[in-house]
């Protein structure tokens, strides 16, 4: 089939009935063996039961093979693959070229040296009479012995019966005897080794040591070796070794020394040769070594064909490379051994879960290693389970009772807050843990078909004969027994049944449930063990049996004649007896009843149990009841055989034991087996349970029944057992009762318990950190364990591992997969117990039982059991029925209670029991008569164990199981009031002061430990545990595993572990925090389930209890002894829950402990004894309400200011009611009469008022800002895009405070203004933990003072700022013997980390920035607890800067905070503790904080100390979720602030198109900023000019620079200036260019700024305009800076972000600036001309000599402010700034061929061009009839310019005034205005005269007439300057100036022309 490429499977029709011994035949030469016979041999040995369907498979595999082909089968578990697989490694090992068959050789040698010691002897016949020889009667055992080993005893024995009767000879032989067959025996296997060398590679070492000793003998022993060398040829030569036998001799008779004498190593401690004996050579020490060694040669498979690698998660590159690498060494070993061919198979098993993929791959496909080729005897072959993907469907469906189904009721934003991205397990509900093969890996894999059903029943029939037999009573025929059995229609009848359960199983496609030949096998074994096991049930007075029953199995319900029965099963009678016919019919049926029994038993547990039942419906488990459907179908295919066998025998048989029940039809049939099935499940579970020693109190339920009976079941036989379960269903219990029970001979056990096997108890608690090694090891010491005690006593023991929590390891590290082998080999008992069924694989290899909650039934039971004895209800029988209505309603309450709260998982059947067991006890401490128990009883007992996630739910629950158990819910049986809530600190301190009486059984105890949930993830509640008194701070020893790096390690964990031992075993109160991984290791002690030991005092006869549980750390267990004062507290963060995992959820009392509880408790405690401020409020009830009205009005502004989103790290719940307990333990302690909350941070710490906060205020004000509050209309709601709640009116909170309604206008009412004031001192604190987004979206909404307050009084803006006033003040004093503690947030970002460095951090302490400190301060930055070596305290004050990441365990950070803080004792000390809350965990950060707290507890009074955390956290994740919770207890402060410092010295990222500012100076601006700021909250307007040149003119310089670098002021020379050629380097000399030269012609650009910086007027004008600018565009700067940050798109602060939007900004106006009015048309010369004076000078001086400079800034500030107005008027200006920056960066100049003399004569006229259609406009509406339009029109244009141009008229008003300026201005605009350009200055002073002699020019200077009359004066003028250009060209141009001069009489160029000249 092969050579003709068909695939081997499709040539062989395999649902055939092949001859398996022909094709034995067939494939045996193909394995190198000569003779056929020895394959069946081997398969023998082996175990292996060969079917067609294996065979194929390894034909398959052989091919491969001898290709050297790679191949990987993939098929469901179970199937066969590695047993296959390990079939052929045998088969390779069995190549008659490489191997031989070593049992052969034993029992040649064995056999021949037998023969020759009968033949010196003869059988002695017997002397019977009284003297009769021992010793020849022992010679006579010994020969017979012999006899029955040479000729008895065939090839075909088995290896154990073989030893078993050398051993008999040798023990009834001489010791002479021993040692002469021990020499034989080792002259031949010498011999045998030598000739088959590979065969000792699989050897043992002690083998080899035998095998030295024998070489050491035979050099002493020469002659006797050489006479035994002759017997071993003998044996040689036997029949059955004729293949090998030539191949022997020839190493016989070489002799012992042909061979290497360090073949086979050297034995250790032996003596030189010479210094001994030969006769004092024992090769064999005992008789146990040597059936040892026989063994062990027979057993040893020599593996060096075949190795297997179980690949797992942890085989890494590192262990495959060595793997690897000792097959490359093994191949060279056997090449120096054997010069056969050889292949050796690599057999990767679980391929598919290696750690290391890439590199297996490589030897698969490439057949090489790091790409060097490996030996090509190597052959790769590889085992995988199918990868499928886990959907979520499929995953709900596979059996789950985890944790994962709590889910918290909260916001979305606090679910995204703490959700772990975690991290989540990638195979959690997968079929196989495996991981999906590469592409190039799939194109090797072959699918592994399971068997089919058909092949399954061949295979079962097959195995099924070999191991099941139902062997006859002693004295009864064989066939005569099988005939009345109908054996053969019984066997049939099971096989039928086991493959319709595995089919029915198969077809409903549970998830994780695979059947396989697994089922098939456990299934056989465990029929053919029910079928034979009997059990001693009763002994006499000797301790021997003399009754025995299967107590597995049901009781006979045919007893007749059973004392007869029972001699006759023991007779030893000969079958020729005639029986009695009535008692062998009884027996007869007996057995049928038994065999019955047995098939359903094996059933059930076999493929029933496994199945999900009504209870997994009921709880949501599962769609459908699949035991009753497997069930039913299972009865109908048993009657359905029976109807087949009654149609082929023509009605005449019934089928299989049905003529015992009398059965004629199908219906009757069917009906009596189900009642058959029901009864015999439930009376062998009774009947099992009847025998054991069950503890008082411990009710008879069904799932414990079922635990019971399938744990001793699968114990006894060794089968793996896996029970799936919720938690509280009883595995742990069943596992512990189960090992209690079997302990062996013991007088408080029963006789039957005592003969089963006894078991030795090994528990391994799963957790989440375990790993395979671990677990593995403790399996390893389990199996050495179980092979000691066989040894000791063959079948009397069992080792019973019991793996608890097994589906706690995450199965993507694939901690259990590593028993995978072990649960293969059955080496000993295996109960793993789970709360979610384990992957394929694993349930393939065990027994499953799937548990569900208790039933009805069983809960009543279990309520029974627990609250009443049996006693109680025989003395109070006329009671029982009351009692009955009790119990039956409080089982329903807890049945139905899903269905009245959504408590999703939250109760367990755990919480019931104990809520039975607390009744219990008030039952038996007040005894009820008419009822059992009372309605205080049931409530009080709800508290302690059904307490509520959520408080507000409790009067539900409890109203419930009132109304469930007949009780009022409103008053009880006393007629009481019943208060229905949860009384949470009650409760608590109840159950924390509550403990077992002393002789109580700790076992049943009534209570749990406990547990709080925290609300937080600040650990709140361990503050509140204290600060409430529940817990005593001295006495308590408080746990914590911090999440420092190296506290996480296992070592620190055993550490903690070892503490937590010392406190249960002394009695300690212990207190966990964050104790997740240690949480696993304690599941054995509060699960109470302890071994408890019971001693007398023989003197005092006093009885004591000693209770024991094991702590488990990994593979770290010790049993430690739990102290009855030991109490138990553990905390969880609520937001933990999910993950937790509910068995360690539900053996706990759980309390919810919030802010809110001890809010409650401290307003009742202070409304009753009120303090000094509180006592003018007369009432407790006013009190009260004073208290609840100050917490609505601050949840009020809360929602106001869009809820807690506004607010960082607030808690929904928490944080106002921190705020709320703060204020009351403020007025406890205030000693004040005006009850008064603490003022904002910084007004208490820097800025102490000595005043009211609002004492400046009048009740009117604070009215009017709550009117504010009050008064929003929907629109500004809709904007701000929140849920305005109005404040407490003034008549509701008068109200609150118990006065009358006040009236709204009476604003004076002191009653509403005290509540209003009260309300917005709290408001004011919540303000300081606002986002400053948030307050900006706000700002037109929130009163008034609100801003201020947060603007002046509080700081958001600059943490430097803060934390230098806090310093300053400390240093001054004012905060002596003070501790001040407060957290602060913001953003991380470069300055932050700057502080790392000590030179750094001391820059920022002694700099000017954020504020200066007017003294000297010591920073140091604390790396570790060494850096605070040698430093000495000084005058100065001290900083130390802790970086919380710098430490990696607890321990150092501790240390180096204690040094710290008391350095405070002796000088002002602030500490800084810096957490990246994106390296450091809110954990960290609570432990640091209890830190502190506990050294200002301690020292109190005795230092000055200030710390201050600093949290910070990226900017992008600042606003998405908080990165730790404001909770103000334990006078901690909590501040937002924006960034850590406003300094404009920022750096700049890329994302934000940002300005790098490194050059600017760093002095502080904060106060500008806070400037700037109110003016974006619209509390002031724009500051005034000076303060904006202050911040601006820093900035001014280096926006000039930059602006001047982004320019090119170069300008090209024309070829022609005033239409004639000139040389290019005249041009700039004919334009008139002289001193901005450097900048036209070369573009010197550092130059111009130089020039420019000179003449600060220009830069302070522009900063002029920029003022007014930036006031307007301000508010939406900030909005935009506001939505940038909101969506975390920047990393700055608000007041850095709007800088540099205002930077770049400044800088890009300066740009344009520069470019369009000061460089534009040669501006620059008429600039550079100017003086170097100042705005202000310019502004006061009246200089003349000043008018230029004075002119050139008027008309500077008004083409700015034109400029920045079309900047102001844009659409979006944040891209405004970006298109000016792209816009043209060149400087044009081309317009204009001359200089103007008159500065910035450009932007005059373009300013005044532009406002002239105004004024047009303006005088053409007015329609003016006085004087000309003319005179309208400049009238018009006047008026313009002084109502919107103040700056234009003033420039206008100076050229007109000042004659030179205005003869200049006219010589301006003739040449470039009216295009004069061809004449010369002399001419143009000519033309402007004819000008002003025009009649409609006023002869008076009026720049706006000549303006308006532009096109009139050019062309009046065209004449005469024709005129002048002709006498010109006549005379010249300098002989028309001289004449010009002469005829005007004009001496100097200063002197005018007047209208007569």
């Amino acid at each position: 089939a092969l050579r003709k490429k068909v695939s081997f499977a499709k040539s062989v029709d395999l649902s055939l009935d092949v001859d398996i011994a022909e094709l034995r035949a067939y494939i045996a030469p193909a394995f190198g063996m000569r003779n056929t016979s020895k394959m069946l041999a081997n398969l023998r040995d082996a175990g292996h039961l060969l079917t067609p369907q294996s065979l194929v498979r390894i034909m398959h595999l052989h091919a491969r093979r001898f290709l050297r082909s790679s191949v990987i089968y993939e098929g469901e578990t179970g199937c066969g693959k590695s047993q296959n697989l390990k079939l052929y490694g045998m088969l390779c090992n069995e190549d008659a070229q490489l191997f031989t068959n070593l049992k052969l050789h034993v029992f040649a040698i064995v056999k021949e040296l037998a023969l020759s010691k009968l033949s010196e002897q003869t059988k002695v016949p017997l002397n019977l009479e009284e003297d009769e020889d021992d010793e020849e009667e022992d010679r006579n055992r010994a020969f017979i012995a012999a006899e029955h080993l040479a000729k008895k005893v065939g090839t075909n024995c088995s290896a154990d019966e073989l030893v078993r009767a050398v051993m008999a000879w040798i023990e009834l032989s001489s010791k002479e005897t021993m040692a002469i067959v021990a020499q034989g025996m080792c002259t031949y296997l010498h011999a045998l080794f030598n000739a088959y060398p590979l065969h000792l590679e699989g050897a043992l070492s002690s083998v080899r040591n035998v095998m030295l000793r024998y070489m050491r003998w035979a050099n002493a022993n020469v002659e006797k070796a050489e006479a035994l060398r002759t017997l071993a040829v003998n044996a040689a030569r036997a029949p059955f070794l004729v293949a090998e036998s030539k191949r022997l001799e020839v190493d016989l008779l070489k002799g012992c020394n042909s061979w290497c004498d360090d073949c086979y190593g050297k034995e250790p401690n032996q003596p030189p040769l010479d210094q001994v004996e030969g006769n004092q050579i024992e090769i064999f020490a005992s008789e146990l070594e040597m059936s040892d060694f026989l063994r062990q040669v027979m057993n040893s498979s020599p593996s060096c064909l075949h190795y297997r690698l179980l690949a797992d998660e942890g085989l890494t590159t590192q262990k495959w490379r060595q793997f690897i690498r000792g097959l490359q060494s093994s191949v060279d070993r056997l090449q120096q051994l054997s010069s056969a061919s050889f292949v050796i198979t690599v057999f990767v098993d679980e391929l598919n879960t290696a750690g290391c993929p890439g590199i297996v791959s490589e030897a698969f496909l490439r057949h090489s290693l790091d790409g060097v080729k490996l030996p090509n005897s190597l052959f790769f072959v590889g085992a995988v389970n199918p990868y499928r993907k886990s959907s979520a469907s499929q995953a709900s469906d596979a059996m789950d009772f985890t944790a994962s189904t709590i889910k918290l009721k909260q916001s979305s934003e606090k679910l995204s807050q703490f959700e772990e991205d975690e991290s989540s397990d990638y195979l959690s509900g997968a079929p196989y843990i495996v991981r999906q093969l590469s592409v190039s890996m799939e194109n090797v894999k072959v699918w592994y078909p399971n068997l089919d059903e058909r092949a399954e029943q061949n295979f079962l029939k097959a195995y099924f004969r070999m191991h099941v037999s139902v062997p006859p009573p002693s004295g009864v025929d064989l066939e005569y027994w099988n005939s009345y059995l109908e054996i053969d229609r019984y066997y049939t009848t099971c096989i039928r049944m086991i493959i319709c359960s595995q089919e029915l199983v198969r077809d409903f496609q549970i998830p994780r449930v695979f059947m396989s030949i697994r089922n098939l096998i456990r299934a056989t074994q465990l029929l053919a063990w029910l079928l034979e096991v009997e059990v001693a049930t009763a002994v006499n007075e000797n301790g021997v049996a003399y009754d025995s029953l299967n107590i597995f199995l049901p009781r006979s319900s045919l007893s007749k004649k059973k004392e007869k029965e029972n001699n006759l099963t023991r007779s030893t009678r000969s079958t020729t007896r005639k029986l009695d016919q009535e008692d062998f019919e009884l027996m007869i049926k007996k057995q049928k009843e038994k065999m019955r029994s047995a098939l359903i038993m094996t059933i059930s547990v076999c493929y029933m149990f496994q199945l999900p039942s009504a209870g997994h419906v009921a709880a949501g488990k599962s769609k459908e009841n699949f035991r009753e459907s497997f069930r039913q179908q299972v009865i109908n295919a048993w009657t359905a055989a029976g109807d087949a066998t009654r149609k082929r025998s023509g009605h005449h048989t019934l089928g299989w034991g049905e003529t015992d029940f009398g059965i004629e039809d199908a219906v009757q049939a069917r009906n009596i087996r189900c009642e058959e099935w029901d009864a015999v499940l439930k009376d062998s579970l009774e009947h099992l349970w009847s025998y054991a020693q069950i503890p008082k109190g411990l009710a008879r339920t069904n799932a414990l029944m079922e635990n019971f009976y399938t744990i001793i079941l699968a114990g006894e036989n060794r089968i793996p057992l896996l029970i799936t379960g919720p938690p509280g269903c009883g595995k742990t219990l069943s596992f512990s009762l189960v090992c209690d029970n079997l302990r062996g001979p013991c007088l408080h056990h029963s006789v039957a318990f005592q003969h089963l096997r006894k078991a030795r108890k090994i528990m391994y608690q799963c957790s989440v950190s375990s790993t395979g090694q671990e677990i593995a090891s403790r399996f390893k010491d389990a199996a050495l364990q179980q092979e000691v005690l066989e040894q000791q006593q063959p079948g009397k023991h069992l080792v019973a591992v019991g793996v608890d929590e097994a589906g706690l390891t995450p199965e993507n590290r694939q901690a259990l997969k590593s028993l995978h082998d072990i649960l293969d080999l059955r080496l000993h008992g295996t109960t793993m117990m789970s709360n979610t069924t384990l992957d394929a694989a694993k349930t393939s290899r065990m027994l499953q039982l799937l548990q569900t909650q208790a039933n009805m039934e069983d809960l009543r039971q279990l309520a029974w059991g627990l609250l009443v004895e049996d006693d109680e209800i025989n003395k109070a029988k006329k009671l029982v029925e009351n009692w009955n209505l009790q119990v039956n309603g409080l089982c329903d309450a807890f049945f139905s209670l899903g269905t009245i709260i959504a408590h999703n998982n939250w109760f367990h059947s755990r919480d019931f029991v104990f809520l039975c067991r607390m009744l219990r006890r008030k039952i038996q401490r007040q005894m009820t008569i008419a009822t059992l128990f009372d309605s205080k009883m049931l409530l009080s007992s709800l508290r302690r164990h059904f307490q509520t996630l959520d408080q507000n739910l409790f009067p539900r629950l409890a109203a419930h199981f009132l109304s469930c158990c007949n009780f009022s819910m409103d008053y009880d049986s006393s007629g009481q009031a019943l208060d229905l809530s949860a009384q949470v600190v009650t409760t608590l301190n109840e159950s924390l002061q509550d403990s077992l009486d002393e002789e109580a059984d700790p076992t049943s105890a009534h209570c749990r430990y406990v547990m709080v949930v925290d609300p937080t993830d600040s650990e709140t509640a361990v503050d509140l545990l204290f600060a409430l008194k529940l817990l005593d701070q001295n006495s308590t020893n408080v746990i914590t595993l911090s999440e420092f790096s190296e506290d996480q390690t296992l070592t620190h964990r055993t550490s903690l572990l070892a503490r937590v031992k010392r406190a249960i075993e002394t009695g300690e109160t212990l207190l966990l925090v964050n104790s997740g991984p240690l949480q696993s290791a304690l599941y054995d002690v509060i699960n109470r389930h302890y071994a408890v030991s019971v001693t007398q005092d023989d003197a005092t006869g006093i009885v004591s209890r000693a209770a024991f549980a094991q702590i488990a750390m990994g593979s770290f267990s010790r049993y430690v002894r739990v102290h009855p004062s030991f109490r138990l507290i553990v905390h969880v963060a609520e937001s933990q829950l999910p993950s937790t995992p509910m068995p360690f959820l539900n053996r706990m009392e759980k309390y919810k402990l919030s802010v809110g509880d001890a809010l409650v408790q401290r307003i009742e405690e202070v409304s009753l004894k009120p303090p000094r401020c509180l006592q003018s409020i007369f009432s407790a009830d006013n009190r009260r309400e004073l208290f609840l009205a100050l917490q609505k009005g601050v949840e009020h502004f809360v929602s106001f200011a869009g809820g807690n989103t506004s607010f960082y790290g607030v808690s929904p719940t928490e944080t106002i009611a921190a705020l709320l307990l703060r204020a009351v333990e403020d007025a406890s302690e205030s000693s004040e009469n005006v009850f008064q909350p603490r003022p904002s941070v910084l007004l208490s710490l820097v800025a102490v008022p000595t005043a009211p906060i609002i004492e400046e205020e009048t009740a009117m004000e604070i009215d009017e800002d709550n009117e504010q509050l009050n008064t929003m209309d929907e629109d500004n709601e809709q904007e701000a895009g929140v849920d305005v709640d109005d404040l407490p009116t003034a008549d509701e909170e008068n109200e609150n405070l118990g006065g009358a309604p006040a009236m709204e206008s009476d604003h004076s009412d002191p009653a509403t203004h005290r509540m209003r004031e009260l309300i917005r001192s709290l408001n004011l604190q919540m303000l300081e933990i606002a986002r400053v987004e948030s307050v900006f979206r706000l700002r037109d909404r929130l009163p008034r003072n609100y801003l201020q307050e947060y603007l002046e009084n509080q700081e958001h803006f600059s943490v430097l700022k803060m934390l230098k006033a806090l310093i300053s003040k400390q240093k001054a004093r004012e905060l002596k013997c003070s501790c001040h503690k407060i957290v602060v947030y913001t953003r991380t970002d470069g300055q932050i980390l700057r502080l790392l460095s000590n030179d750094s951090a001391r820059s920022y302490f002694n700099g000017n920035e954020g504020g200066g400190i007017h003294h000297a301060v010591d920073v140091n930055v604390i790396h570790s607890p060494s850096a605070l070596d040698g430093l000495e305290a000084s005058a100065n004050s001290a900083v130390f800067i802790v970086p919380l990441s710098s430490f990696a365990n607890s321990t150092s950070c501790d240390t180096a905070m204690q040094s710290c803080m008391e350095r405070s004792k002796s000088q002002s000390t602030l500490i800084l503790l810096l957490a990246d809350m994106k390296l450091c965990s809110p954990s960290q950060v609570t432990h640091v904080r209890h830190v502190v707290d506990l050294f200002e507890l301690r020292n109190r009074g005795e230092t000055s100390l200030q710390v201050v955390f600093l949290l910070h956290i990226a900017a992008d994740q600042l606003h998405m979720r908080s990165c730790y919770q404001t909770i103000t207890l334990n006078n901690w402060d909590a501040m937002y602030i924006d960034a850590f410092s406003d300094s404009a010295a920022l750096a700049t990222t890329n994302n934000d198109n940002e300005v790098d500012c490194e050059d600017l100076d760093t002095d502080d601006t904060s106060d500008l900023s806070l400037r700037w700021m109110k003016v974006a909250f619209c509390l002031v307007e724009a500051p005034s000019i000076s303060d904006a040149r202050k911040e601006f003119i820093p900035l001014g310089k280096v926006s000039a620079y930059r602006a001047i670098q982004s320019i090119n002021f170069m300008q090209i020379p024309k070829q022609k200036h005033n239409r004639r050629r000139v040389h290019a380097k005249d041009y700039f000399s004919c334009v008139g260019i002289d001193l901005s030269l450097r900048a036209y012609q070369k573009g010197d650009k550092n130059w111009i700024f130089d020039e420019l910086l000179a003449r600060p007027f220009i830069i302070e004008t522009v900063i002029d305009c920029f003022r007014i600018l930036w006031g307007r565009l301000l508010e939406s700067t900030v909005s935009e800076a506001c939505q940038r940050i909101s969506k975390g798109s920047t990393s700055r602060g608000l007041v850095s972000c709007v800088r540099s939007l205002h930077i770049w900004l400044f800088t890009d106006f300066m740009q344009v600036v520069i470019r369009s009015v000061l460089a534009s048309e040669w501006s620059l010369e008429g600039i550079f001309a100017l003086s170097n004076a100042d705005v202000s000078s310019l502004d006061r001086s009246d200089d003349s000599e000043l008018l230029p400079e004075k002119l050139a800034m008027h008309i500077l500030r008004s083409a700015v402010a034109a400029e920045a107005s079309k900047i102001a008027e844009g659409t979006n200006f944040v891209s405004l700034g970006t298109d000016i920056y792209r816009s043209a960066m060149r400087v044009n100049c081309n317009g204009f061929e001359f200089v103007s003399q008159i500065p910035l004569y450009h932007s005059l006229m373009q300013q005044i061009r532009e406002l002239l259609p105004r004024a047009l406009y303006r005088s053409r509406k007015a329609k003016s009839c006085v004087g000309t339009q003319l005179e309208s029109d400049e009238i018009a244009c006047r008026g313009i310019l002084s109502e919107h141009y103040k700056e234009l008229e003033h420039a206008v008003h100076i050229i007109e005034t000042n004659a030179h300026l205005w003869r200049v201005w006219q010589i301006d605009f003739l040449r470039l205005s009216a295009g004069l350009n061809s004449h010369s200055e002399m001419e143009l002073r000519v033309l402007a005269v004819l000008t002003s002699m025009l009649p409609e020019v006023d002869i008076d200077a009026n720049v706006v007439k000549w303006v308006l009359l532009e096109q009139t004066i050019r062309q009046k003028l065209s004449e005469p300057s024709m005129i002048l250009l002709a006498i010109q060209g006549i005379t010249g141009e300098s002989e028309l100036e001289l004449i010009l001069r002469q005829a005007m009489h004009i001496k100097d160029e200063t002197e005018s022309l007047s209208v007569e000249d």
